[in-house]
């Protein structure tokens, strides 16, 4: 047996494992970031472990919606490519919700 073709074909199975374990991975960080951003939600304004308050610089745009409530834009993910919004109600000095803008490479937080 050629030890070249063989290890052509060890190089190839690592790197298609590679390629699989990676793809994982992303698939894993991107759900992290969705359940850390969705954490956020009903916590209080005031709260100093919130991404708003622990990041102040980070803080894009403040607009108010058409429902009372004002939307904060911040640079969050991998490389702060991804923006992500969250609604506060500002009765009740707590975020309501969230959304996000970018891929799911870019929203991800790496476990």
């Amino acid at each position: 047996m050629e030890v070249e073709p063989l290890r052509s074909a060890v190089l190839v199975a690592l790197v298609m494992m590679g390629m699989s374990l990676a793809a994982c991975a992303s698939d894993v960080a991107h759900q992290n970031f969705r359940t850390i951003m969705q954490g956020q939600v009903g916590k209080s304004v005031d709260n100093p472990y919130t991404t708003r308050n622990r990041y102040p610089d980070r803080q894009l745009s403040i607009r108010q919606l058409v429902n009372g409530n004002t939307e904060e834009e911040f640079k969050t993910g991998r490389g702060l490519r991804c923006r992500t919004f969250f609604e506060i109600d500002n009765q009740a000095h707590k975020v309501v919700g969230w959304r996000y803008e970018g891929s799911e490479q870019d929203c991800a937080i790496v476990p």
